[in-house]
């Protein structure tokens, strides 16, 4: 809401403000803390965040001040003592003792930063880290103390609430300065000097003056208040406790008394949107804006540098505005020329009568069409029935031609630089005004589209209109296109400006540029920025003002070169809408006076702005709101420590802004995770989820509706502590661990793998010694007999008959040592089949092995047949075959027994019925022979065990078994 300059901001306990506010105050980063009934409060102009305090002080009760002090801290008065708050956190609590301030009234820390206490029990001051009394030692009464101050001089002010006391600096004693009061609850200085009392019983009224006989000191504003406070540019406010507030402008000029609804002061109550017409607290903030307390909520003031004022009486449909060479912005309405003027107080306006009187008849009113053109003193002003010229005072009507109907107003009239009046229609041509006659124009090159929208006057004579989205230029009454108007693509022009020798164009869609050589469009990050823009303004500096439908923009000058030089650049810009003291949110129109003033109009009445006292707007500082650690909320600083454990957390965050915190955008990144700038918008929250234990750093931008973005921040470091398997000795531990683990495995390996070559090469070199030994015992003995015999025939080469002997033997000797090799070579080859039942292949190896010898072999077989491994079936053909000669060339046995048996172990047994053997050859072996230990060699690398059973007389049996797992395919 409005009032005058002020625009006005409440919030109540419905949107959560707290009640019964007793204090205000902001710290060094812009929070404003509330004391009330409730608690402590932080607000941001969004959030009312509670501070959390000790059980011991948590339920303040009834606390009555607070003050910050020069290094940030909040200091805050409650029954048990005084709270220090730092950086809206609860520091510690100064407790209560027997020679402490009880129920403290007020604080204040003078400009030695002593900390003085104004409390029930007395004064006291704080010094080296405790409270001391200042009681009759000063010159004080004893008893209750109600407000402390110290003025510019540093002479302290003290009031019980019916005596006033001073003490200058350098003196001892307080003395008494006899004062008439009532209940003085607190003092404040003017701009002058002057000290002012809010006397509780009486007035507002000053009590001293540095000057002698200050007629001022007469002066009082008649409420009983318990706070007041003086603005930045001097004006009084005063809290009631039943009638709302008071402001009273130069109270200094106003001699006498100032009644309770004196129109001399502003009165803002309830009826106007106050929360509450009792006010206990006022403040004014480093920025300027008031901050009130009350009884329901808190209500905001901030001064508005646009001046806004109504309609004036039978002003309606406000329409054109123009400025003219002295300074004077002018504007027109149905029945009403106004102009306004700019004056030592302010702007005044004037409102002149369109009235025309036809044929001498009574004057009528003047129906004006939305334009004015003018050039001093001759104002032409658009009329249903024709054009109206406003000279010196008097009104001349001048008739529309006769072929255009009365009412058509698609149509656009001007005067040029030549004082020639210009008229343009649609659809009856062009015209121009000579001799108190219309006179046509030859037909233009290009027909006329639409409804004009625009128009300007060109230096070389012509004017520049535009219909809609094209732009036309109009020499003499003729029209043509302009090529580069294409171009602009800012949708329906609506208002064109020159400034030197460069144009601006404000279109539906964004704005324009063109400087006789190239044409530059521009348009905002946000789409609903440059649109809609009714009137451009180019100030002296290079700003530019735009009246846009949905407020009054400001781009600076800065922003605007870097769109002209870079391409697709989107400035930003400052958006001042009802929050900043428009009356209404769309501007139809604006004009740029010489004063630098700039006027505008709404819907609700015009106002203006003065552009060369604008300050820049501040950029937003973000502020953190909270953090939880995987989905709990844990308390936050600057530096966080979370964890172990911790992998996933979320942000809250936000910024500090009163006027418009739901417009606020944002753009965060977190170090190490975001490589670009991450867009919240207007959701402040950010969620991180599965990170490593480190430090990670949390920035944020921040930027108001259509402003610039914030300098980098970071807005928070936060550490994540590792568990104990994820600090870095356990990782150094378990890599040792690892290594030794993968060494010992490679070793264990590689022993295996050397066990696995030696067996291979002892079973290699077993195998050679019992082939050596079958070759010894076998072939080669074979070789040698026939030898023998050979030599025994050469000596008696001439008996033919023991050499026919010798050859039959030696023919017999030779076939058996045929045989003998034929079976060595047997032994050396492979299976040819391993698919073959391993018991079929018995009977034909016992057949090859004892050769015509009488011996009866029986094969018994038991269980589910089952394939065998290739080596164990190769190894147990020879453990058979070495079983089968044993018991032929040894054992002198006439029967044999083979059993073999398919279960959770293989079993092969081999039983003769021969002389036996005895157990020193079955537990030593017999010299130069290889058989036994070779089949027990052959038997143990398949994983298999050997035995052997038997004793002199009664045969001997040879048993192999294998367990399944080493013996089956499957």
């Amino acid at each position: 809401m409005k009032y005058g300059q002020w625009v006005h901001t409440a919030w109540n306990e419905r949107v959560g403000a707290p009640a019964r506010i007793s204090d205000i105050t902001e710290d060094d980063d812009g929070f404003l803390y509330l004391l009330a009934d409730s608690g402590l409060f932080r607000f941001d102009g969004l959030t009312f965040e509670r501070i959390k305090i000790p059980a011991s002080a948590d339920v303040p009760g009834n606390p009555n001040h607070m003050i910050r002090i020069h290094n940030g801290d909040i200091w805050v008065s409650l029954p048990e003592g005084i709270a220090v708050v730092h950086e809206g956190r609860f520091q510690h609590l100064i407790p209560k003792g027997e020679s402490t301030p009880n129920i403290v009234y007020q604080l204040m820390e003078d400009r030695q930063r002593r900390i003085w206490a104004a409390a029930r029990n007395g004064l006291f001051e704080y010094l080296s880290g405790r409270w001391q009394e200042v009681g009759a030692r000063a010159g004080l009464p004893a008893g209750r103390i109600v407000a402390v101050f110290e003025d510019s001089e540093r002479t302290t002010w003290i009031s019980t609430g019916t005596q006033v006391y001073t003490r200058a600096i350098g003196q001892d004693k307080f003395r008494d300065r006899h004062i008439d009061c009532i209940e003085i609850l607190q003092f404040l200085e003017d701009p002058a000097g002057r000290i002012w009392a809010a006397d509780l019983g009486k007035s507002v009224h000053p009590i001293f003056s540095p000057r002698e006989n200050d007629p001022v000191l007469h002066s009082e504003v008649r409420v009983g208040s318990v706070r007041a406070v003086f603005d930045a540019r001097g004006a009084l406010w005063v809290t009631s406790l039943g009638d709302g507030l008071r402001r009273v402008e130069h109270p200094e000029t106003r001699f006498g008394s100032i009644k309770e609804f004196s129109p001399n002061g502003e009165i803002f109550d309830e009826h106007q949107g106050l929360t509450a017409n009792v006010m206990s607290t006022i403040f004014c903030a480093r920025n300027g804006t008031i901050w009130t307390g009350g009884i329901h909520g808190l209500d905001k003031f901030t001064r508005s540098r646009i001046i806004s004022k109504s309609k004036s009486t039978g002003v309606t449909n406000f329409g054109a505005m123009v400025a003219d060479t002295t300074g004077h912005v002018w504007y027109v309405s149905q029945n009403v020329l106004v102009g306004l003027y700019s004056t030592p107080n302010g702007v005044e306006e004037h409102d002149l009568k369109l009235t025309v009187s036809p044929g001498g008849r009574k004057p009528a009113p003047v129906e004006a069409a939305p334009y004015l053109y003018t050039f001093v003193p001759t104002f032409c002003v658009g009329e249903t029935r024709g054009i109206l010229c406003f000279d010196h005072g008097r009104a001349q009507m001048i008739a529309r031609p006769a072929v255009i109907p009365t009412g058509a107003i698609e149509n656009i009239a001007w005067l040029d630089q030549n004082h020639t009046l210009w008229l343009v229609t649609q659809r009856q041509g062009n015209f121009f005004y000579k001799g108190k006659t219309w006179i046509p124009v030859p037909s233009s090159a290009v027909p006329l589209p639409s409804t004009p929208t625009a128009q300007i006057d060109a230096p070389d004579g012509s004017e520049w209109i535009a219909f809609g989205e094209r732009m036309y230029r109009v020499v003499a009454g003729r029209a043509e296109i302009l090529p580069w108007g294409q171009q602009l693509n800012i949708g329906i022009i609506r208002s064109i400006v020159r400034h030197g020798s460069h144009y601006w164009f404000g279109g539906g869609k964004g704005l324009g540029y063109y400087d006789g050589k190239r044409v530059v469009t521009i348009f905002s990050e946000e789409a609903n920025g440059l649109i809609g823009i009714n009137g451009v303004e180019e100030t002296e500096a290079g700003d530019l003002w735009l009246a846009a439908g949905h407020g009054l923009l400001r781009l600076k000058s800065d922003e605007v070169q870097h769109a002209l030089q870079i391409d697709r650049y989107k400035p930003a810009y400052e958006s001042y809408g009802l929050q900043e003291g428009l009356p209404d949110i769309g501007v139809a129109n604006e004009r740029l006076a010489s004063n630098g003033l700039l006027y505008f109009l709404t819907e609700e009445g015009y106002g203006y702005i003065d552009t060369t006292d604008v300050p820049g707007v501040t950029s937003l500082k973000p502020i953190l709101r909270g953090i939880e650690a995987n989905g709990r909320p844990v308390e936050s600083g600057e530096q966080t420590v979370l964890g172990p454990g911790v992998s996933n957390f979320k942000l809250r965050f936000g910024a500090i802004d009163f006027d418009n915190p739901e417009h606020v955008s944002y753009k965060y990144k977190l170090s190490g995770v975001d490589n670009e700038w991450q867009l919240a918008g207007t959701q402040p929250e950010a969620a991180y989820t599965n990170l490593a234990p480190g430090r990670y750093d949390f920035h944020v931008l921040t930027k108001d509706a259509g402003g610039p973005w914030s300098k980098d921040r970071r807005l928070v470091s936060i550490y994540l502590k590792p568990t104990w398997y994820q600090m870095a000795v356990t990782k150094i531990l378990a890599g040792v661990v690892l290594l030794a683990c993968v060494l010992l495995l490679y070793r264990w390996r590689l022993r295996l793998a050397e066990e696995a070559v030696a067996s291979t090469y002892s079973a290699r070199m077993d195998e050679r010694l019992r082939i050596s030994a079958d070759f010894h015992d076998t072939f080669l003995q074979t070789i040698q007999g026939s030898k023998t015999i050979a030599d025994h025939a050469l000596t008696k080469a001439d008996d033919q008959t023991v050499m026919r002997l010798s050859m039959e033997r030696l023919s017999l000797n030779l076939k058996q040592a045929v045989e003998e090799g034929r079976k060595a070579l047997t032994t050396l080859r492979p299976s040819n089949s391993m698919r073959e039942g391993f018991a079929t292949l018995l009977p034909a190896i016992a057949k090859r092995e004892y050769g015509t010898k009488d011996i009866r072999v029986d094969i018994n077989t038991g269980g589910k047949v089952k394939q065998l491994h290739s080596e164990v079936y190769e190894e147990l053909l020879l453990i058979y075959r070495e079983a089968i000669r044993n018991a032929c060339s040894h054992a002198q046995a006439t029967a044999l027994t083979v059993t073999v048996t398919y279960g959770k172990v293989f079993t092969l047994a081999v039983a003769d019925n021969g002389i036996g053997i005895s157990r020193l050859i079955i537990e030593s072996g017999k010299a130069n022979h290889f058989g036994l230990e070779s089949m027990k060699q052959r038997a143990e690398s398949v994983g298999g065990s050997f035995r052997i059973i038997g004793n002199p007389g009664l045969g001997t049996k040879v048993t192999i078994e294998i367990p399944g797992r080493f013996a089956y395919l499957d």
